[in-house]
């Protein structure tokens, strides 16, 4: 596994944690639509279907804002699209999250911005 991948895993792992901790539920993981994109988390928090958008880093060279650019976005709502579809989950809300895990100063310090991104 390259460093980049293990970085990713462990910020998803850090984000699946934080977001349990905070009353969400894991539904899958990495859910991989060939062509069209990737979702990191897909979470349950109530009745709403949160598909979670996880970046992180061990330097902070680039803001975190400017990580998920809107081309990323439009391939993950298809991508939730497919899930819906897929899941017959068409009684759930869905909402696009990102959390940011920053991992430049030793402890991870963890952001978690709820409704990032609209479809």
């Amino acid at each position: 596994m390259h460093i980049r991948q293990k970085v990713g895993s462990r910020g998803e792992s850090l984000a699946v944690d934080y977001l349990s901790d905070h009353g969400y539920t894991l539904v899958t993981s990495n859910f991989l639509v060939h062509h069209v994109g990737e979702i990191d988390l897909i979470m349950r928090h109530q009745n709403v279907l949160v598909c979670v958008e996880v970046k992180t880093r061990y330097s902070v060279a680039v803001p975190f804002e400017f990580l998920v650019p809107r081309s990323k976005q439009r391939k993950i709502i298809a991508t939730a699209k497919f899930f819906v579809q897929r899941q017959q989950a068409h009684d759930f809300v869905v909402r696009f999250d990102v959390v940011f895990v920053d991992l430049s100063a030793g402890a991870p310090v963890i952001t978690h911005i709820p409704n990032a991104f609209w479809v």
